[in-house]
């Protein structure tokens, strides 16, 4: 399997052995979290072929949609405004 197998006999004794590259992602997720002040590796779990993973962000964003929107709308205006400058303005020709 990609990232290691699974034995045991049944579902309660079952536990999953690592190969090299599920030893990489589990330092890779155990490493990378800690870049990041705001985010808690919560759990996480290597599978076979896939993982499971939770991520705590401690800080949220305190700006409103209504705020984010409103930039949206006045970059979108700004864009608006500019193509329509650049289509009025005069054609300039070489001599």
């Amino acid at each position: 399997m990609l990232f290691g197998e699974i034995v045991g006999a049944d579902l309660v004794s079952a536990q999953m052995n690592q190969n090299e590259a599920g030893e990489m992602i589990d330092n890779v997720l155990n490493n990378t979290i800690k870049l990041f002040e705001d985010f808690i590796l919560d759990q996480y779990i290597i599978m076979p072929n896939h993982i499971h993973f939770i991520v705590v962000i401690s800080r949220a964003d305190t700006r409103s949609r209504a705020d984010t929107r409103s930039r949206a709308d006045t970059r979108s205006q700004a864009d608006t405004r500019s193509r329509a400058d650049t289509r009025s303005a005069p054609k300039q020709t070489l001599s």
